[in-house]
């Protein structure tokens, strides 16, 4: 028999036996999703939901095959959604948090401001397989500009390209970005450019279903509530700025119910 939870919403959720069960692609981001209850993002995820009457069977891919797993609708749930539109059967968050892109580059060497001082200075370009470059990038390397890129499987290779001097800078998260230099030891030679070159909306997406929209209703008045007290920019900056040992970056899974499986390329 159904029961009906205290959530405030209209038309209510429901509690299923066995609860409803949700199938979510999540693309590996270096500590904001290690494996399935670890980093810093399905951490806060399983905070939010912890609640809730839906089994989230969370399953950590490459970016490139979880954001085909969510194109081709095999999964109900994607995330990170960087700069999600609204579309026919797709429903979108409220932010959980907003990305910053900035270009990394060695000590000493001039930050990287803007897309067109990159193009103009004609550096050579460190960029991340999988990773969804905002649109500033078309104007680094447009036709125009004769400026190419290195593309390697992960941002801790082009951190090595960079000390090496093989880069003289590349792109990536802020955040990410900042807990690998950490984590490798490399604040006396890689620099973050002060000024981002994007900032872009992060969210989750879902099929747009009857069940799904009452969720996702509830989902974003929890995200509205920790704006304040709780949000996930927070938790970022506690997680990257904390004096903590490189054995320590990945938070312990969240307790939910999550059955986790990670994919390799």
């Amino acid at each position: 028999m159904a029961q009906v939870l205290g959530l405030g919403l209209s038309a209510g959720i429901v509690m299923a036996d066995p609860p409803r069960a949700l199938q979510v692609s999540a693309a590996h981001i270096p500590y904001y999703v290690e494996t399935s209850g670890e980093g810093v993002l399905l951490d806060w995820f399983g905070n939010l939901t912890r609640d809730l009457p839906i089994d989230f069977h969370i399953e950590v891919f490459p970016p490139k095959r979880a954001r085909l797993m969510w194109e081709t609708r095999r999964v109900d749930v994607y995330m990170p959604m960087i700069d999600g539109r609204p579309e026919p059967g797709v429903l979108i968050s409220e932010p959980l948090f907003h990305q910053n892109d900035h270009a990394f580059v060695r000590v000493g060497t001039e930050p990287v401001c803007s897309w067109e001082a990159l193009a103009e200075r004609h550096l050579k370009l460190g960029l991340t397989e999988g990773y969804a470059y905002p649109d500033g990038m078309q104007v680094v390397l447009g036709e125009d500009t004769g400026q190419t890129a290195e593309w390697v499987n992960g941002d801790d290779l082009n951190l090595r390209k960079l000390v090496a001097g093989r880069i003289d800078v590349f792109i990536g998260e802020y955040y990410s970005g900042l807990a690998m230099i950490r984590e490798m030891r490399l604040e006396e030679s890689v620099m973050v450019s002060p000024c981002p070159l994007a900032r872009r909306e992060v969210g989750i997406a879902m099929k747009d279903t009857q069940s799904n929209r009452l969720l996702m209703e509830e989902l974003n008045r929890r995200i509205r509530e920790r704006q304040s007290a709780d949000s996930l920019e927070k938790r970022l900056r506690q997680f990257v700025m904390a004096e903590l040992p490189s054995s320590a970056w990945a938070e312990s899974g969240w307790g939910g119910t999550a059955h986790a499986v990670r994919h390799t390329p």
